[in-house]
């Protein structure tokens, strides 16, 4: 069942798709230039838990920029309107830009997250790069060169690329790769909220700080940056043990 969510009348919406299962809900959450039924089809199936899709405004089914800035923290503000809605917690999985969302959500949010599991999450600040979607003029932006961004996607990437605006895309590149100001990692390893980071060959440049933190740190071999497709098994096996190890009331 599909569903929306607009924070004022009038304001762009949020989107997700609800499917059926027993237990406390997840929300599943994307990377840039995706969408979450796509992203997430290999992993909502095998909890057997009530699962919600949700597109981050500007991506797949939700509405277009409007005038949300793209910030980390602004797409973390209408999430957790969303997630308000739903009348309780949920568990948060993230990829890449939805994990550093899903960051800032169980900062400012942590009434609304149970345990929070980031997949690859964006936390390094980097610097613009010519070829890079952050370096993009949204002001100048041609239909010919959005058209060549997309011509250098993969076929797979591509079909959920284009589903997105190219607004939306440059914003929430140049949001990731401020990082929050370069904080992202010192805000995760201070985290009250449980919390798995997941990666495949990714290499933080703060990983001290996370691997003396008490979140979990996995690494799942043979995985890329979509770890859960790459090695779908093995990355549901970690996220179960993982909730199975941080046990939450299940009216939370």
């Amino acid at each position: 069942m599909s569903h929306s969510f607009a924070p004022t009348p009038g304001s762009p919406a949020l989107r997700w798709v609800e499917i059926p299962g027993h237990g406390a809900p997840v929300l599943y959450l994307h990377g840039l230039g995706s969408a979450s039924l796509d992203t997430w089809a290999q992993t909502w199936p095998r909890p057997g838990r009530p699962a919600i899709a949700l597109d981050l405004l500007g991506h797949g089914l939700s509405d277009r920029p409007g005038p949300l800035t793209h910030s980390l923290r602004a797409h973390a503000a209408v999430v957790a309107a969303a997630i308000r809605t739903f009348g309780r917690k949920v568990d948060v999985v993230a990829h890449s830009l939805g994990g550093s969302v899903a960051v800032l959500l169980a900062e400012h949010y942590p009434d609304l997250v149970r345990r929070n599991v980031l997949v690859e999450p964006g936390l390094d600040a980097r610097p613009r790069t010519p070829d890079s979607l952050a370096a993009l003029d949204e002001s100048t932006l041609s239909d010919e060169a959005w058209a060549q961004v997309l011509a250098r996607e993969s076929p797979e990437r591509l079909a959920t690329m284009r589903l997105a605006d190219p607004i939306a895309l440059v914003r929430s590149a140049v949001a990731i790769d401020a990082a929050q100001g370069g904080d992202l990692t010192r805000i995760v390893s201070n985290t009250t909220v449980p919390t798995l980071i997941v990666v495949g060959q990714r290499v933080y440049e703060q990983q001290d700080l996370l691997d003396g933190s008490p979140i979990e740190f996995a690494r799942i071999p043979g995985a890329r940056h979509f770890v859960m497709n790459d090695q779908s098994d093995l990355f549901a096996q970690r996220v179960l043990e993982f909730w199975e190890a941080h046990p939450r009331p299940a009216h939370s």
